[in-house]
């Protein structure tokens, strides 16, 4: 094959491409046009078509929301994906960071004493025999919010909800609307019916 086939070739590949994306270029057609610079044009719309082809916030952010499982409780207050690096030819890894708001449960609320956070404070504090009379005050509590939210958000992602509410935690603050923040990466995977976490 001559250089002059091999060019036209080339440019029948990178117009159709072109096309394909939506994009309207001209190029005037030379017989001695650098094949290098063609390379590169090429290389450029296949980089354009593969950051296309990645998954959306929108998709990313389905993932988180359906890990609260519709709770009433809990919602979603900000999201961005931050990242995402593709993995083989149908993976991608999507970094992002968002927060998410605990409105109080109205039965648990009336069990957050003044009592607890100031045995709380005693811990922070390191005051001799303060860890036992703040865990013998939380505990009960801890154990009735955790049975509250699993009973009323039955969807919710156990993993999730570890992350959210841990055992080290002052849970006087869920008194009133508490906002956690996260950040992390979530494996997705293209399906048919478009991306979805990876399992």
């Amino acid at each position: 094959m001559t250089a002059r086939a091999a060019t036209k070739i080339a440019l029948h590949v990178f117009k159709h491409t072109v096309r394909s994306l939506g994009l309207t270029i001209q190029l005037k057609e030379r017989g001695k046009m650098n094949i290098v610079k063609l390379s590169i044009m090429i290389a450029v719309v296949a980089s354009i078509a593969a950051c296309s082809n990645a998954p959306s916030e929108s998709d990313a952010k389905k993932v988180v929301q359906s890990m609260l499982g519709d709770c009433s409780h809990i919602s979603l207050e900000r999201f961005e994906k931050t990242n995402g690096t593709p993995i083989g030819e149908r993976g991608y890894k999507v970094d992002v960071a968002y927060s998410v708001k605990l409105t109080p449960v109205p039965e648990i609320r009336q069990m957050l004493s003044p009592e607890l956070a100031a045995a709380y404070a005693r811990v922070k504090n390191a005051e001799p025999g303060a860890i036992p009379e703040w865990y013998a005050i939380q505990k009960p509590i801890e154990d009735a919010l955790k049975s509250k939210l699993a009973m009323e958000c039955p969807n919710m992602d156990l993993s999730f909800y570890k992350r959210f509410i841990g055992s080290e935690d002052d849970l006087s603050k869920f008194a009133q609307d508490y906002v956690k923040e996260f950040s992390g990466t979530i494996p997705m995977i293209k399906t048919d019916n478009g991306w979805q976490a990876a399992q």
